[in-house]
């Protein structure tokens, strides 16, 4: 799994559970070099999955960085 060189409060990713299941971890949506998409605020993130992502809970895909512990 890649890892963040950075990890502030102020970053967000966008994330779900492993297979849907908390306990498996998350995984993480990637750019072109399949690196973690970091996005600089919640509004940048919030964008993101409104126009990108089908689905009824979109919110729920935001994660700040600082909350992903696999991350770090």
């Amino acid at each position: 799994m890649p890892k963040l060189t950075t990890v502030s409060e102020e970053t967000y990713v966008i994330a779900q559970p492993i297979e849907g299941i908390s306990l498996n971890g998350y995984e993480y949506l990637l750019d072109d070099q399949d690196e973690i998409m970091v996005f600089n605020s919640y509004d940048n993130a919030h964008y993101f999955v409104t126009e990108c992502i089908a689905d009824e809970n979109q919110e729920d895909f935001i994660r700040a960085t600082v909350d992903c512990l696999d991350l770090i």
